[in-house]
């Protein structure tokens, strides 16, 4: 000790003081007690310092020393043996006399919060180092720890709707365990839950946003120390509320199909991320044409995260045709705000139609045979089988049956007692339907020729000039007429007994082909010189028409006129297919797929023409602006070579194929071939007769049958022979299905020859 104040105690510049003291007697007298050597008295012997962080405990502490005994040559301040020095703690002494100044620092660096306790000594000595007195000031520091925020922001997403409209937020709390503690919110649509406490710990605040609507907000949240308001933090918080979303979820469907047949629907799935909130949603309805053909199975209900599923589909007026768009508007209100979205539409209708299988009926009579009767089905454009129909004759000689459903027969028969032979008798067959979808009447033209006896063999010389291919022949479906048509005159028969009935010329360069309008009310030909196909009267040739073509090849221009879905068709010509009431151009589905070929044919539910060894699907839409449907297949080719002709039969269920070797029949139900026949010569002409008779033309030696006629199954009926000089160009078939024409080519002596069979009943 004595060498330690030595070192410390601060070398006094003035002489030893003197102190003394008082007391009390036993007696009651004042006693005067001296102050012994060394004595001092401090203001206090304790320092207690509390600081936040370490921000204020760099200033001096004070004690104030006065000397009260004598012989003090040093005072001074130090560590003694049982004491432990600390890093943190300064003292220094400065005066004079009998006062002096002890200084304490406490250092504000390397202390982290929490308490500290130190003590030194303060002590005087005499010149010669001997300690005279000691006294122990104990220093006390308290560091509390500042307060202190988790995060200083927060930012939340919420979604409009999804809850209601209010939720907790927690943030952490750093605070020395003896701080007390207020919080308060910036704004009043956030509310503290427990705005005060002490210590640290988590804060808990509602954050109340059911009357706000989508958008950013910001407030704050302020914690101050109830004793030291400078210990402040705040927390800046951020609210995103973001707008719900009202989602579809649906495949594009064309509403009526493709084919504009088709019952189907559009399934349309509505939800909203509200979560398990759930809020009123609407359908509304729009179509573009005002007509209300766009349905839904529901039109409102409540929706939330879980979806709900509106079907919708279309059911339009009954004649309603063609190609229609809509649109679903789909309303959601959550709360406030109204969340809206448009689901486009598409819906198309094929028209319904009646389609007969036949709009021209021949009917006969003779003493050989008698085609009295013939069924003609009633199809619907929409293939529904369920359409009504009425029919009604013109004429008490033809009876017909007077209702059915589409899909039956219409049977026509004529009544022959009391009528004149030899002549020809027509009625009109009006078939209606009464069914509001039904846009059409179709009616059927039926002639009538009883015969008092039977035909015989008949030999009509065109042309007696060496052989030309230029003569083109044609039956009329109603009636026994038979037009000629030669380089450009045309020429009509009595199909029975081969008299000229008339002859005139055309206003034409070349026929190179004929047919008859499926009523036997127009003639078309086709002027391979002018590339056009007119469209005459057949009695006078008058041209009402003229339909400008571009054939692939004058050779294989055929022509084919039909009635399809209400609509009258010329086909048979390349690229073209013509309305022949308007004399416009059908648009086509496939523009480079028409029916074209020598030999046309066609047979109804479906429509399917022929042509060689090809088909086409063909039929009047009420789509794509008023579109011919026109679809080509190839058929797999069993005939023995090359095409040559083909014929459909009339119930439409077989195809035939003439080859150069082999007649094959093809079964539209499976679309294969099921049979076939071979034959020797080069096959040139087949014909497919009403009364499901197939006859086959040869191109035969001498001697030997040029023609072949066959049942629908490929039993061999009848062989005719042409003279032995001939070459067999083509066949035709009388309506009636009795007659047989044979067109050859011979020598000079022969010509262009034609001639006329009676078939075998």
């Amino acid at each position: 000790m004595q060498n330690f104040f030595k070192v410390v105690l601060l070398l006094l510049g003035c002489s030893l003081v003197g102190c003394g003291g008082s007391g009390t007697g036993q007696d009651g007298t004042a006693v005067v007690k001296q102050a012994e050597p060394g004595d001092f008295t401090m203001d206090t012997d304790q320092i207690q310092l509390e600081s936040l962080g370490t921000f204020d405990l760099g200033s001096l502490r004070q004690i104030n020393i006065q000397i009260k005994g004598k012989n003090v040559a040093y005072v001074g301040a130090a560590y003694s043996q049982n004491q432990t020095p600390v890093s943190w703690l300064n003292m220094t002494i400065s005066g004079s006399g009998e006062k002096y100044q002890l200084y304490i620092e406490v250092g504000r660096y390397g202390m982290k919060p929490g308490s500290y306790t130190a003590a030194f000594t303060v002590g005087t000595a005499d010149r010669q180092g001997n300690v005279l007195k000691t006294k122990v000031v104990t220093v006390k520091v308290l560091i509390k720890a500042p307060l202190k925020l988790q995060t200083d922001t927060l930012s939340e997403h919420r979604t409009y709707g999804a809850n209601d409209g209010a939720h907790d937020v927690v943030f952490g709390l750093t605070a020395d365990a003896q701080t007390q503690w207020q919080v308060s919110a910036g704004d009043p649509w956030v509310t503290v839950q427990q705005n005060q406490g002490q210590g640290g710990g988590s804060i808990r605040a509602t954050v109340n946003y059911a009357d706000k609507v989508p958008g950013t907000y910001q407030t704050s949240f302020t914690v101050t120390d109830k004793n030291r308001p400078e210990n402040t933090v705040t927390l800046s918080y951020k609210l995103v509320l973001v707008a719900p979303v009202l989602k579809l979820q649906y495949t594009p469907v064309l509403l009526g199909g493709e084919d504009g047949l088709t019952e189907n629907n559009l399934p349309l799935t509505i939800s909203v991320n509200t979560a398990d909130k759930q809020y009123p949603y609407s359908v509304t309805l729009q179509t573009n044409d005002g007509s209300p053909w766009l349905q839904a199975d529901k039109l409102s209900g409540m929706v939330g995260q879980a979806s709900q599923t509106v079907l919708l589909s279309s059911k339009p007026a009954p004649a309603l045709a063609g190609e229609f768009s809509g649109k679903a508007l789909v309303e959601v209100q959550v709360g406030t705000l109204l969340l809206r979205r448009e689901v486009p539409v598409k819906m198309q209708r094929e028209f319904n139609r009646i389609t007969l299988s036949s709009n021209g009926v021949h009917l006969s009579s003779a003493p050989d045979q008698q085609l009295l009767s013939r069924q003609i089905q009633v199809f619907s454009s929409r293939n529904q089988t369920d359409i009504p129909w009425q029919a009604k004759s013109d004429q008490d000689w033809l009876q017909v049956t007077p209702t059915g459903t589409t899909g039956s027969a219409l049977t026509v028969t004529a009544l022959p007692a009391g009528l004149e032979p030899d002549r020809t008798y027509f009625a009109t067959v009006t078939v209606s339907s009464d069914d509001p979808s039904v846009q059409n009447t179709e009616q059927i033209r039926v002639g009538f020729t009883p015969l008092s006896k039977v035909p015989v063999e008949q030999r009509i010389v065109i042309d007696r000039q060496p052989v030309d291919n230029d003569t083109h022949v044609a039956f009329s479906p109603v009636e026994p007429l038979l037009y000629v048509a030669y380089q450009n005159q045309i020429s009509i028969y009595d199909a029975h007994d081969a008299r000229l009935l008339g002859r005139y010329t055309v206003a034409l360069n070349a026929i190179n082909a004929i047919a008859v309008a499926v009523d036997g009310r127009q003639l078309f030909v086709y002027d391979k010189i002018a590339k056009e196909i007119a469209m005459l009267v057949p009695q006078t040739g008058e041209i009402q028409r003229r339909f400008k073509v571009n054939p692939a090849s004058d050779y294989r221009v055929g022509l084919l006129h039909s009635r399809n879905n209400g609509e009258s068709l010329l086909l048979g010509n390349n690229y073209h297919i013509f309305d022949t009431n308007t004399g416009l151009e059908m648009k086509l589905s496939d523009p480079y797929r028409a029916p074209v070929g020598r030999h046309l044919s066609a047979s109804y539910s479906p429509y399917r023409v022929s042509s060689d060894s090809s088909y086409y699907d063909v039929r009047v839409s009420a789509l794509n602006n008023y579109q011919v449907k026109n679809q080509w297949r190839f058929i797999s080719n069993r005939a023995g070579g090359e095409v040559a002709d083909s014929c459909q039969s009339y119930d439409g269920q077989y195809l035939y194929l003439l080859g150069p070797t082999a007649l094959a029949r093809h079964n539209w139900r499976d679309t294969q071939t099921d049979w076939q026949l071979r034959h020797e010569p080069f096959g040139r002409s087949v014909q497919c007769s009403i009364r499901g008779q197939v006859i086959v033309g040869l191109d035969q030696s001498d001697g030997q049958p040029d023609i072949l006629v066959y049942s629908a199954d490929g039993a061999l009926l009848q062989q005719l022979e042409l003279s032995y000089s001939a070459d067999l160009s083509r066949i035709r078939v009388s309506a009636d299905g009795a007659q047989l024409l044979a067109l050859s080519y011979g020598s000079y002596d022969d010509g262009t020859v034609i001639r006329l069979y009676r078939l075998k009943p």
